[in-house]
């Protein structure tokens, strides 16, 4: 049952939301649920978190000191929250700084939930729906693109309740990735990376799609394990082909907000988030043991002008929370790259749906996403899950030997 409804809250929380989004945004319907993401994160702390902590008596080994350093994080994180709200200095007690902070430790132990029970193998069923949900998404992006801007119209709204081109760049990313992860097929795999691409293009979110791209030469690791020549021949035909869709559009494209990235330094985001990280640098070079908990609010008067990079950790949370995070962040990706090559490629989806969104978790941290997206929670649950799956599988050999049958990574 936990294993359904952890597949069941993905659904709601990546495809969901966008399809939710879209439909406000699009007039269709009203703003019932607020963005969507909150509500149902709320639902999966009532149906998951209490059965979660019930299980952690079970942990051991690398599964146990994930969990510790998770929770150790979100402990850290609700101290400094309400302690620097009782007792720090006025922008530090301001009831959006708290709800900011709040907000994030609820999103970290929904999707840490999720990925804690996520299964070992995804039912095909399950796959074919995430498929089907991925072409929806884009057939929705395709059909709303103001062609002059190169962008999807919906990610541009202002409706309340809609999510940002960001957002809706995270949903499609997340839904992609997971299908790329577990996908075998090469001629499969091809399909939806052009999906997904072009997706997340048309949506605008630069960020995403640099840490899609990124991602793309582990996926091909992954089917070059199993075909090397093939992947080999697909890589080079498929990157030949790009590369002359790019020569040939080059003229629309250069004036695209997707082609600031090639000069980024010099576009308004780019300086913008640039002394964002001048500020983040001097506030840690100040106070390098307890940071500096909502200076951005205190010099910029917005909550959200912190720096985007995994050094807004270190300012927010000082060394102790930063450590613990980028703790969380290694070990992740370590672990999981690990259990991948240790593996033979036919084996289970787990690892290889945790590996690819850490490596995408920390590619966007360290370049352009804050402490405060809250998505790697999601990374941290899944290879716990594995550790999980792993133990109770050398369990099962043990017990069997001696004559007890018990199930392999239970629900």
């Amino acid at each position: 049952m936990t294993q359904r409804l952890s597949l069941f809250f993905f659904l709601i929380l990546f495809p969901g939301t966008f399809f939710y989004s879209s439909a406000v945004a699009a007039g269709v319907i009203s703003d019932l649920l607020g963005g969507g993401f909150g509500m149902g994160a709320s639902l999966v702390l009532v149906a998951l978190l209490p059965l979660l902590l019930f299980d952690l008596v079970n942990l051991r080994g690398k599964a146990l000191l994930l969990s510790i350093l998770f929770f150790a994080l979100v402990l850290h994180t609700i101290a400094w929250l309400f302690m620097h709200h009782l007792v720090g200095n006025p922008f530090q007690q301001r009831l959006d700084v708290l709800f900011q902070g709040v907000t994030v430790v609820a999103i970290w132990l929904a999707l840490f939930c999720i990925g804690y029970f996520w299964p070992k193998e995804l039912p095909k069923g399950y796959i074919s729906i995430l498929l089907f949900c991925l072409g929806c998404c884009a057939l929705i992006v395709l059909l709303n693109i103001d062609y002059g801007q190169l962008i999807f119209l919906f990610g541009l709204s202002d409706a309340d309740g809609a999510l940002s081109y960001q957002g809706l760049a995270r949903s499609v990313s997340m839904t992609g990735l997971v299908l790329l992860s577990v996908v075998r097929s090469i001629r499969t795999s091809i399909i939806i990376v052009i999906t997904l691409l072009t997706t997340v293009f048309f949506i605008g979110a630069r960020s995403e799609l640099v840490g899609v791209v990124a991602v793309l030469p582990f996926i091909a690791y992954l089917h070059f394990r199993q075909r090397p020549l093939m992947t080999v021949s697909v890589v080079l035909a498929f990157t030949l082909i790009l590369a002359s869709l790019a020569v040939y559009s080059y003229e629309k494209l250069s004036n695209s907000r997707q082609f600031q990235l090639f000069n980024i330094s010099e576009s308004s985001s780019g300086m913008a988030r640039a002394n964002f990280y001048s500020q983040a640098v001097i506030a840690i070079q100040e106070k390098p043991i307890l940071g500096d908990f909502a200076g951005q609010a205190r010099l910029n008067g917005s909550i959200g002008t912190y720096a985007h990079n995994v050094l807004s950790a270190w300012r927010q949370f000082g060394l102790v929370g930063f450590l613990l995070y980028v703790s969380l962040l290694v070990c992740s990706l370590a672990f999981s790259l690990r259990m991948v090559q240790k593996r033979p490629s036919q084996e289970t989806d787990l690892p290889r749906i945790a590996a690819t969104l850490s490596l995408f978790s920390l590619i966007l941290i360290i370049g352009a996403k804050s402490v405060f997206w809250a998505f790697p929670a999601f990374t941290w649950g899944l290879i716990v899950a594995c550790y999980r799956c792993t133990d109770i599988r050398i369990s099962y050999t043990k017990s069997a030997k001696n004559g007890r049958f018990i199930n392999s990574c239970m629900e």
